[in-house]
């Protein structure tokens, strides 16, 4: 194996990263997902071919923030899902007491609303 082969993986592996990055800022998770297999071939490759160890840092580099950029995704995502459960898992109706003790809706114009002129 090569010194141009070595560099290819590594090259392939590198644009596959920038590639997952967008895939992620973009909100494309699905995309950088599909990703993994491509991923695992060029590991392969540059674990047969070898690379020097400066290219395996900054893969290790560019990898390590993409984790990162996908933790702080999921932690966007469960944000959404823990607000969006709350809001449909809310009381229908809130309620407060009035001066005279009883109960009555909070912010519902029913039919026991007063209208005066």
């Amino acid at each position: 194996m090569g010194l141009f082969e070595r560099k290819d993986a590594v090259e392939a592996f590198r644009d596959l990263l920038e590639k997952e990055r967008r895939f992620i800022l973009t909100g494309n998770i699905e995309g950088a997902e599909g990703l993994t297999r491509e991923k695992k071939r060029l590991i392969g490759r540059i674990a047969t071919t070898g690379a020097d160890v400066e290219a395996l840092m900054s893969l290790r580099r560019k990898a390590d923030h993409n984790n990162r950029l996908l933790e702080a995704s999921a932690k966007g995502f469960k944000a959404v899902e823990d607000q969006l459960r709350n809001l449909t898992s809310a009381s229908v109706s809130l309620n407060t007491y009035g001066s005279d003790g009883h109960r009555s809706p909070l912010g519902r114009g029913g039919p026991d609303v007063d209208k005066k002129a």
